[in-house]
Order: C-alpha cells, then structure tokens, then sequence
C-alpha cells in the first residue's frame, strides 16, 4: 500500500524467496524491507512505546449500519494487501517482514454514555484521540486496529488507526475506496467487486533491495552524501524556553489564509519553475528558517 513505484518491478514477484526464521511458521512469506520501512523500524527500536508513527483516520456512517458487512469489507481490505498482515522482527540483526497468509480483524466496540448528542460526539472524540495514541508492536501485529463507535440512532464513526510502516497518508485513499465499494457489495449480497493486485509492496521491497545491490543507486547516493555532509546538527532557532531533553512530538498547527493575489501568485511562481506549490510553500519555508537561524542547511 505504502510507496508508489518509481518502475515497474514486472519480476519482483515472480522471484520472490521463501525463508524459515527460527520459530516462525513455515507458511509466513519472509522479505527484506524496504528503505522507508527500515527507517521506521529503526525509530521504533529507539522508542517502542511511541505513537509518534500512527496514522489515525475518522470516517462517518450515517444510517443504519450493517457491522457484519463493514466487519467483512476491513477484512478483504487485509487479506488483499500483504502491507497490513506483516510483521517485523528481526534476525541475526537484520529486519525482516513476515507477511502472514491469513490476518483476521476484529472490529472493536466501544459504548458511549447516554447523553446529548453534543457530549457523545466529545466523548467520542476523546477515545478516538486515545486509540491513535495507543503504541504498535512492530513484531506481534496486527499494524490495523479498527474501532467503531455508536453516536446515536443513524450514525456511526469508524476510527482506522495503523502504523506508517504499512501504511501512508496517500494510501489511507484507496483503503477507504476499497473499503465503500466493498461495504457496498456486503449490502447488496454480491461478491467481492475488485480485482486481484498483480504486485504487492514486498514485490517492491525486493525490487528496490536488488536496484542496491547491482551498484544501480551509486550515483544518488554518493550525491546526497555529499550534499547532507554536515547538516545533521539540530538548527538553533530562538525560543522563549530551553530545548526539551528529548522530543515530546508535541507539535500544534497555526493557520493563516493567503490574500487572493498571493493565491494567485504561488502557483504561477511555481509553474514558471516547473515546480509543485508544494515545492514553492517548502522553498518560502527554508528562506525563512534560514533568516532566523542564519544556516543554510536546513
């Protein structure tokens, strides 16, 4: 589910390798991981309790819900991508991902009090904050927890929480497409409508392990090394308070709306440099962590 390709990988998943780790069942596909996936398991070695990671999403259902039906759509979700029924561990001090044949999930339920429709949605929210804050274990699973919650007659909020390692913001999209179409194919009594994957993400992990070792990313990486020598050192920017000992991941969001012409002005500046907006809002960013801190590393 996770990255996208930069080619296709059209053998990955003819060749893929079987391995038996010591006390893992047979029937477990073992894969390499993938560079992204190496650098998320390398930060939970360092906080295995941290939530930092999460990705936690809200979606509403409004009418009569049909659990049994939304129970049977999560699980062709996990049994149709190999990304949400792996686990990692490792091995011999190499990590591994184990993609399991068959994942079951349980579809969670919580109670809310009896009460204004107002203080049930607070009330929901609040559990809802509290399971995205709940830690993975990278190594037991399941990296997908599924809660629903019962607002009142009508409606129902699912909270989908899962670890960035198997998932990403951009992959949450086609998890809750599949997951309507399916819901939707539940209710009516018809059979699964999607289409097997040809390519699952170990396929990739495989794929961008082999480009490594044939010496094919030499080039990038001999540049980037040179281009982020010295730049590890964290930027001293001014503050009303000593840094923290260590990061609290206690972030906020300050929202500020641009004027029209401004609105105007961005994207244009960007498609004269054949860039994304994106780029450009990053760019302003940067010029602006550097007039604070006077570094040009950032």
């Amino acid at each position: 589910m996770k990255d996208s390709y930069e080619t296709t990988p059209s053998s990955a998943g003819a060749e893929r390798t079987q391995h038996v780790a010591a006390g893992q069942p047979p029937a477990d596909d073992c894969f390499p991981l993938s560079f992204g996936q190496q650098r998320l398991w390398f930060l939970q070695q360092l906080e295995p309790d941290s939530p930092a990671y999460n990705i936690s999403r809200l979606l509403t259902f409004k009418g009569e819900l049909d659990e049994a039906a939304l129970e049977w759509a999560l699980n062709r979700v996990v049994a149709r991508h190999e990304s949400l029924r792996t686990r990692f561990t490792s091995l011999d001090g190499h990590p591994l991902q184990f993609v399991a044949p068959d994942a079951p999930l349980r579809l969670t339920r919580a109670d809310l009090p009896a009460a204004a429709p107002r203080v049930r949605r607070r009330h929901a929210l609040a559990l809802a904050r509290a399971e995205a804050a709940r830690p993975f274990d990278l190594q037991r699973g399941p990296l997908l927890r599924a809660l629903l919650l019962h607002l009142g007659p009508g409606r129902s909020l699912l909270v989908l929480t899962l670890h960035h390692i198997a998932c990403d913001g951009w992959s949450l999209g086609l998890i809750f497409a599949e997951l309507t179409r399916l819901y939707a194919a539940a209710r009516a009594g018809r059979p699964d409508p999607l289409a097997p994957l040809p390519l699952q993400y170990p396929d990739y992990a495989v794929w961008q392990r082999r480009r490594l070792d044939t010496g094919a990313l030499d080039a990038e990486l001999s540049y980037w090394r040179e281009r982020l020598a010295g730049a590890c050192l964290p930027l001293a920017l001014p503050a009303d308070r000593p840094r923290a000992a260590g990061r609290t991941h206690a972030g906020g969001v300050v929202r500020r709306r641009l004027g029209l012409a401004l609105s105007e002005q961005v994207p244009a500046l960007a498609r004269a440099h054949a860039a994304t907006t994106f780029a450009v809002l990053l760019a302003a960013w940067q010029a602006l962590l550097w007039r604070y801190t006077g570094s040009e590393s950032v």
